[in-house]
């Protein structure tokens, strides 16, 4: 999906903003996943 459909169906004024978003996502993602690595890694 582009980032302008996600803008439109997200309702924001700017694409900025939706980036913005989609960034900070990606972060998240990327920090919860080093987590689980690092349990799994300590359970093993």
């Amino acid at each position: 999906m582009s980032i302008e459909a996600v803008r439109r169906r997200l309702r924001h004024a700017s694409t900025e903003t939706t980036r913005l978003y989609a960034l900070l996502d990606d972060k998240l993602a990327d920090d919860e996943t080093r987590a689980a690595r690092r349990r799994a890694r300590a359970n093993s």
